[in-house]
């Protein structure tokens, strides 16, 4: 059990995907104060001290879309492609396109992965798609797995992809 009074969560907080770090020492996870909150990323030391928020629009909307960030896992530390390590996440957020969407068959807030330094700085985003990719994982090889929606008013499918951390050669896995 881990005590999250020092992320500020109130007695009906909602935590989702935890995940531990590679060296076992920090613990990161989605979490919001109650239905009403939107989700956002958060890190702590894995007994939930040191906790703080990486992210703050979660709760927020655009273009009548509820941001969430969630969904999020620590990056390996490469020395040549990720000095220093990131958290990659999935999010609802406005990206590149400039507004948030929803999906084209459920009509859901459609998610994109993003990636961000350790202390939150730096937000990028690794995906583009109009579906929602969701779930991010890493392979051995260092390659970013995720599902992804691939829908349409007569079609719907989800699928493994997976990226290069240069976000090149988006592939399905099978």
């Amino acid at each position: 059990q881990v005590d999250l009074t020092a992320c500020t969560a109130a007695t009906d907080y909602d935590v989702r995907g935890p995940e531990v770090s590679y060296d076992g020492t920090r613990l990161t996870f989605a979490l919001r104060a109650g239905e009403d909150d939107g989700l956002n990323v958060y890190v702590s030391d894995l007994d939930g001290s040191g906790c703080e928020a990486l992210t703050s629009d979660g709760g927020s909307t655009d273009n009548g879309v509820a941001i969430h960030n969630f969904d999020p896992v620590f990056a390996p530390d490469d020395p040549i492609n990720n000095p220093g390590g990131k958290l990659v996440f999935a999010s609802t957020r406005p990206g590149k396109a400039g507004r948030a969407h929803v999906s084209p068959r459920h009509r859901l807030p459609a998610s994109n992965l993003w990636r961000m330094d350790l202390n939150g700085d730096n937000p990028e985003q690794m995906t583009f798609l109009t579906g929602s990719e969701v779930s991010p994982a890493f392979m051995q090889n260092g390659q970013l797995t995720m599902t992804a929606e691939k829908a349409s008013s007569t079609f719907y499918q989800l699928s493994g992809r997976r990226i290069n951390w240069d976000l090149t050669d988006y592939h399905p896995l099978l």
